[in-house]
């Protein structure tokens, strides 16, 4: 049975790219690991055209993307 090691980012296209780029580089050094992708839209990602300012928190992408995993 091979684990499987799931990494998260945002949905958008560069930070796809830079996730399947680190993918890569995993798969080079742990070639026995299983990895995958998880796109998340975060709530930020959703209203882009409200300031990230406007936000409640700091963070707000990578706390969604924590609780989502």
């Amino acid at each position: 049975m091979r684990k499987e090691i799931v990494i998260a980012c945002r949905a958008s296209n560069l930070a796809v790219k830079q996730a399947k780029i680190v993918i890569q580089g995993l798969r080079k050094l742990y070639p026995k690991l299983q990895f995958s992708l998880k796109k998340i839209v975060t709530s930020a990602d959703k209203l882009q055209r409200v300031s990230l300012r406007n936000f409640p928190q700091q963070g707000v992408f990578v706390k969604e993307l924590e609780r989502s995993l």
